[in-house]
């Protein structure tokens, strides 16, 4: 008889243990979701929520006014290395769509859509055409519609430059190199291939 107690009370504490330990472990788990959680409500502050229509212009002296700028690796839900943060946007569906801007000749949008852990669907650069040399003028700019719509343009005037620089008589052209996508309800974020026009 005493050797079933025995056993009877060594079962029940082992079953304690265990009940203890998994409850332990459950209650990690939950403090480091919530930890999680409220990191990336912290790296989500730092965007404005703006409403749709948006036009971005890559290069308006405007756009880099007032940006939180974030360090190198500050956040890891994406590549922070050189970004600000521009806008948070609605979206279509279960997701969050966020748009940073990257420095270059112009700062350029990168729109990433995220789920509600901060984990990246899909991310996609806003910028087409592109170039610095001599007799190159461009206007780059995007727009995300109401219909979450984008469309990705660079208004350009070209031509060729003598010895000093002036332009050469004849050889003026202007076009527009430019991109059509949507964002899903998905979060996947579908663009064209650069057309000219």
């Amino acid at each position: 008889m005493k050797i079933f107690k025995i056993q009877y009370l060594s079962i029940v504490l082992i079953a304690i243990l265990v009940i203890n330990c998994g409850g332990n472990s459950k209650k990690r788990s939950n403090e480091n979701k919530i930890e999680i959680f409220s990191d990336f409500q912290q790296f989500l502050s730092h965007f404005n929520n703006v409403d749709l229509p948006i036009t971005i212009y890559h290069c308006s002296s405007e756009v880099d006014e007032h940006l939180y700028h974030f360090a190198k690796k500050e956040y890891e839900y994406i590549d922070t290395e050189l970004r600000s943060a521009y806008a948070q946007i609605p979206t279509n569906g279960d997701y969050i769509a966020i748009i940073t801007l990257a420095p270059a000749d112009c700062m350029l949008p990168i729109l990433t859509t995220l789920s509600f852990d901060g984990k990246i669907i899909d991310e996609q650069q806003l910028a087409v055409g592109g170039g610095a040399d001599c007799g190159f003028i461009d206007n780059l700019s995007v727009k995300i519609a109401a219909d979450f719509s984008i469309y990705v343009c660079d208004s350009i005037i070209s031509y060729e430059c003598d010895s000093i620089g002036q332009e050469i008589e004849g050889t003026r052209e202007e076009y527009v190199i430019y991109q059509e996508g949507k964002l899903l309800p998905n979060g996947k974020i579908e663009l064209s291939k650069e057309k000219k026009k």
